[in-house]
C-alpha cells in the first residue's frame, strides 16, 4: 500500500476495452481489446515487454484475436493441475463503435 511505479518506456501499442490482469504480483497482462490483436505482457520488475498473437477462428468464423470489451476470469485448468487459465466468457467482435457483434464463444488464454 502506498507504493507506486512507472514503466521505463511506453507500451508499443495502446489498447482499449481489453482485459488487464496482474499475475504472480509481477506481470501486467493486457488481453486483446479494440484495435489490438495481441496479448501483451509487461514484467513489472524488469520493464521487459513481450506480446504474442492468437491465431485461428471460432466456430462462427471470427478470428480468435478479434475481441473487445472482454472480461477475464481466472480459473484452475481442467487439463493441467496447479495451472490457472484466463477465460474470456464475453466480448464483441469488430472495432467500429456501436457496430460490434456479440461473441457467441468464450476464449481461454
Amino acid at each position: 500500500a502506498g507504493e507506486s511505479w512507472m514503466l521505463a518506456k511506453k507500451l508499443p501499442k495502446h489498447s482499449r476495452n481489453g482485459e488487464c490482469r496482474i499475475l504472480q504480483d509481477r506481470y501486467l497482462v493486457t488481453v486483446l481489446g479494440r484495435h489490438s490483436r495481441k496479448i501483451e505482457t509487461v514484467d513489472l520488475e524488469t520493464g521487459e515487454i513481450s506480446s504474442r498473437e492468437t491465431r485461428g477462428r471460432d466456430p462462427d468464423g471470427w478470428e480468435l484475436s478479434d475481441l473487445n470489451h472482454v472480461y477475464g476470469v481466472q480459473v484452475p485448468s481442467l487439463e493441467e493441475p496447479g495451472v490457472e487459465e484466463l477465460w474470456l466468457p464475453c466480448g464483441f467482435h469488430g472495432d467500429q463503435v456501436n457496430a460490434e457483434t456479440s461473441s457467441r464463444y468464450a476464449r481461454i488464454v
